[in-house]
C-alpha cells in the first residue's frame, strides 16, 4: 500500500475509516462511511479503506485493501471446518405467540470463535501499522475511526499498543460500539478481561470511544470508570428523503432490508396466514427483501416459504398479495421502494436490539411512515416516550398475534400517524442530526472547514 504522491506533502489533517466488514455496496456500512466523509469538512484528506472484496468505480476514495494476508485464506479454511462440526439448524417457524426478551446473556469463551477474532485481529493490526507507519507518516493530525468496533479493534489496539502509544502526539483513535458490553465480548472473552481491555484503553489520551444510543452508553459507563468516554451519537438517515410514493388503492406493508433471522425474517410465514387480504377498505400488499442465495439455511427456507405464497397469491384474487424484493438492492432503488410504503414491520427479535439502533427505523420516521416492532426494544422505546408526549408514530406489539390488529389500526389513523411524526422529528432533530457525528467525534466546528480546500471525501 504505497502512498499516493499528495500523501508525500505535510498534511495538516486525515481521516482514516477502517472498515473490515464493508465488502460491497450495499448496507448500512458504505452508507455509513460515506456520510462520515462528506461531513468531516476539517480534513484535508478522508479516505475509507474497506475488506479486499469490495469494488466499486462510483467510489475512487474507498480503497479495497483490508483481509490482504494469507490469515484470510487460513480463516475461511477453519470457518469451513467450523460449520462442518456444527450442525446445520432446521428452520423452526416463529409461533404467532412469540414475545421479545431483552436478556443478553454472555456465553462462555468458544475456542472457535476466539481463533477467528484473533485472526481477524492480526489482520487488522497488520493494515492499521501500514497506514500509520508509511500512508500517513506525513501527516501532522491522523485520526482513525472504526465506526462498528469490536473484539477485533480491542485485540488490534493491545497488539499495536507500544507502537500507537509512540505517536500519540499526532495520532486519535475513534471505537463505536453498537452492542451491550455482554454480547460485543460473548463467545470471544471473559467480561473480567474486556473490561480490562476496556479500561486500559479508555485511560489512553488518544483513544475516544463512542456509542449511538443512551442504553449503550449507560451499559458501559456501567462496567468501567471512564470519565468523558462512551458519548452518545446520532442516527443519522443513510438513506436519500424522498416524498411519498404510495398507491392509493393500495395499503403496502414493508420488510426492507438484509433479510436476517434476528431482524424478524423468520416471523413472516406466521403472519401469512395471520395477515387479512384487505386492511380496511384496500388490499394489503406486503413487500420483502428477501434472500433466497444467502449461505443461511433458516433464510432460504423461509425465503422459498415467502415464494410458495406469492406464486399461489397471483391466481387467487382474495389472497395476500406479495412483492418480493430478491438479494441487495441498489441505494436508489432500496429508497424508492421504502417511499411507497404505508407502514414498514421492523420485528427485530434478537436481545440485542434492547440497547442498539435500527438505522430502517430512523430511516422510516424521516420518510414519515410509522412502525410495527416488539415492545422492549430500542425502537419501542422511542415510540413509548413519544407517546408519553402525545405523539404516535408507531405502535409496539407485546406478541407476534397483535400485529393484524395494530396494521388495522396504522391503516385507519394513517394521517394522526404522519403528522405525530412529523411533529416528532422536529422535537427530537438532535437524536439524528448527521452533523453532530464529525461535531462529537472531530471537535469539528459546525460549518468550519480547517483544512486548505475541504475534505477529499468519497
Amino acid at each position: 500500500m504505497a502512498p499516493p504522491r499528495h500523501h508525500q506533502a505535510a498534511l495538516q489533517r486525515a481521516l482514516c475509516i477502517v472498515d473490515h466488514g464493508l465488502t460491497g455496496m450495499w448496507g448500512h456500512h458504505l452508507a455509513y462511511n460515506l456520510l462520515v466523509a462528506r461531513l468531516a469538512t476539517s480534513f484535508e484528506l478522508v479516505e475509507i479503506f474497506a475488506d479486499r472484496k469490495f469494488r466499486s468505480e462510483k467510489h475512487p476514495h474507498v480503497h479495497a485493501s483490508l483481509n490482504l494476508l494469507r490469515l484470510h485464506t487460513l480463516k475461511a479454511r477453519l470457518s469451513l471446518l467450523f460449520q462442518k462440526q456444527k450442525p446445520e439448524r432446521a428452520f423452526q417457524p416463529v409461533p404467532l405467540d412469540f414475545r421479545f426478551q431483552a436478556e443478553d446473556c454472555w456465553e462462555p469463551v468458544k475456542m472457535p470463535f476466539l481463533i477467528v477474532k484473533r485472526l481477524r485481529a492480526m489482520e487488522l493490526s497488520w493494515s492499521v501499522y501500514r497506514l500509520v507507519k508509511a500512508r500517513y507518516a506525513q501527516a501532522k493530525e491522523v485520526h482513525i475511526l472504526f465506526q462498528d468496533a469490536g473484539m477485533e479493534e480491542l485485540f488490534c489496539l493491545e497488539m499495536l499498543r507500544r507502537f500507537l502509544k509512540a505517536r500519540a502526539h499526532s495520532l486519535t483513535l475513534h471505537l463505536v460500539f453498537r452492542h451491550v458490553p455482554q454480547r460485543t465480548c460473548s463467545r470471544v472473552a471473559t467480561m473480567e478481561r474486556f473490561v480490562n481491555m476496556l479500561q486500559r484503553q479508555s485511560v489512553l489520551s488518544y483513544v475516544r470511544m463512542y456509542t449511538d444510543t443512551e442504553e449503550l452508553s449507560a451499559s458501559f459507563k456501567s462496567i468501567i470508570d471512564a470519565p468523558g468516554q462512551f458519548k452518545t451519537l446520532p442516527v443519522p438517515l443513510l438513506i436519500e428523503k424522498l416524498p411519498p410514493q404510495r398507491s392509493p388503492g393500495t395499503f403496502r406493508l414493508g420488510m426492507l432490508g438484509s433479510p436476517r433471522m434476528e431482524k424478524g425474517f423468520g416471523c413472516l410465514p406466521a403472519l401469512l396466514g395471520a395477515l387479512p387480504a384487505k386492511v380496511g377498505e384496500r388490499p394489503l400488499e406486503l413487500v420483502v427483501q428477501t434472500g433466497a442465495r444467502e449461505p443461511s439455511s433458516e433464510i432460504r427456507a423461509v425465503s422459498a416459504i415467502l415464494e410458495g405464497h406469492a406464486q399461489k397469491a397471483a391466481a387467487d384474487p382474495e389472497a395476500l398479495k406479495l412483492q418480493l424484493l430478491p438479494g441487495p438492492l441498489s441505494s436508489a432503488a432500496y429508497a424508492s421502494c421504502f417511499a411507497g410504503l404505508d407502514c414498514a414491520l421492523i420485528l427485530y427479535c434478537s436481545p440485542k436490539y434492547a440497547a442498539s439502533s435500527s438505522g430502517i427505523f430512523v430511516e422510516a420516521l424521516h420518510l414519515g411512515i410509522p412502525s410495527i416492532v416488539f415492545a422492549g426494544t430500542w425502537m419501542g422505546k422511542l415510540i413509548r416516550q413519544a407517546a408519553e408526549e402525545g405523539l404516535c408514530i408507531g405502535l409496539c406489539v407485546q406478541s407476534l398475534g397483535e400485529v393484524p390488529a395494530a396494521l388495522q389500526r396504522i391503516a385507519k389513523e394513517q394521517a394522526i400517524f404522519s403528522d405525530a411524526i412529523a411533529q416528532y422529528l422536529v422535537y427530537h432533530a438532535r437524536r439524528f442530526k448527521p452533523e453532530l457525528l464529525t461535531q462529537t467525534m472531530f471537535d469539528q466546528l459546525p460549518g468550519v472547514a480547517k483544512g486548505k480546500s475541504g475534505a477529499q471525501a468519497c
